[in-house]
């Protein structure tokens, strides 16, 4: 009779609902109580603004120039590690990376930030006009700090 009751009982727990064969849960069951696995954490982006700050060197036979954004929107340019000129940065546009320097006498600059880090100037803007540097002429300021 003890082993009846125990069939029997066997047989009631072993008659929950389950799930149709073929619906992906006997090859995902395993997950739901696996307590080792690791969500992936959100790679933040990096703002334009936080990439460009920083200094960028440029060398010619003419001697070596540096260009250092900082945070604030200033911008400074040094000739031969003296500073000449002082302008206000921003970002002129996002989805092109560009970056615009704005020099007191209204003589503007437009770089763009590459991939690698550096700073292509690709154009001038004067009296609202803007003009585009030849790719051949586009001077690449290598990032430095």
């Amino acid at each position: 009779m003890k082993y009846i009751t125990l069939i029997i009982g066997l047989l009631v727990v072993g008659c929950g609902k389950t799930e149709p064969l073929g619906s992906g849960s006997e090859y995902n069951a395993g997950l739901a109580t696996d307590q080792n696995t690791t969500k992936a954490n959100p790679v933040k982006e990096i703002a334009l603004e936080e990439k460009a700050v920083g200094s960028y060197e440029l060398k010619t036979d003419l001697g070596t120039y540096k260009i250092a954004i900082q945070n604030g929107g200033i911008f400074l340019y040094y000739e031969n590690g003296k500073k000449e000129d002082e302008a206000k940065w921003s970002i002129l546009d996002r989805s092109k990376r560009e970056i615009l320097a704005d020099y007191p006498d209204g003589v503007d600059l437009v770089y763009r930030y590459e991939l690698d880090g550096n700073l292509a100037e690709i154009a001038e803007i004067s009296n609202g006009k803007r003009k585009e540097s030849a790719k051949e002429d586009q001077l690449i300021w290598r990032k430095i700090k």
